[in-house]
């Protein structure tokens, strides 16, 4: 429990509460302002309440739900396999668990539910010490938007370029390379649903991209 001169918070890890809390949500209103940091590429379902929660959620559940539970044992047992190969190969010393358990985890969340195979970046010079010519990859990018959060959210897009700065040149490269990424995704969901619409009923991408096509 936290008091401040904000309010008060509470922080729980019991599901039996979590589960009240959830389903009393005229009483519980989602305090949205308190996750703005979340909105750096725009607005979403953590950030929205009201008919707009409702409208994101619409889009994204179809794509959640028995079906897709299957589908992310399938990539668990793929991803793992994939991982303890590539470790076997040389001396299989594990040396940054954290980030490899991190990884495979990204790893079974885009191919299970964004229809997006990746390779494993963690197994190398991770993070990469220089920054490349073209873009990070996209574990990397999507971590260091992760953990550099804060410097992306409290310094506006055009002024980050010009503060030099390497860390925040790392932090503004891995913001626009992981912005790249999704982008790419969103338009080959869009193509594929264009050829073959009944592969993408069950991607998460498959819907955001299948909304914003115009009405025939």
């Amino acid at each position: 429990m936290l008091s401040s001169p904000n309010g008060n918070m509470l922080w729980s890890s019991d599901p039996e509460l979590i589960n009240q809390i959830a389903g009393q949500g005229t009483k519980f209103v989602k305090p949205v302002e308190l996750f703005s940091f979340f909105d750096i590429y725009g607005p979403n379902m953590q950030t929205a309440k009201g008919k707009d929660w409702k409208s994101d959620r619409k889009i994204v559940a179809p794509a959640i739900g028995p079906h897709s539970n299957a589908a992310m044992w399938q990539a668990a047992l793929h991803e793992s396999k994939k991982l303890t190969d590539l470790l076997m190969k040389g001396d299989p010393v594990i040396t940054h668990m954290k980030d490899h358990m991190s990884e495979i985890s990204l790893h079974c969340i885009t191919r299970s539910l964004f229809d997006m195979e990746l390779e494993y970046e963690t197994t190398k010079a991770f993070p990469t010490p220089e920054l490349p010519p073209g873009r990070l990859g996209f574990v990397e990018a999507m971590f260091t938007t992760i953990d550099k959060i804060g410097i992306i959210d409290s310094i506006p897009k055009g002024l980050r370029a010009w503060i030099p700065s390497k860390v925040v040149e790392r932090a503004d490269k891995a913001y626009w390379d992981l912005h790249s990424y999704i982008s790419d995704m969103c338009d080959k969901a869009s193509d594929m649903d264009k050829q073959k619409p009944a592969t993408t009923d069950k991607t998460i991408m498959g819907n955001p991209s299948r909304s914003h096509e115009p009405l025939n």
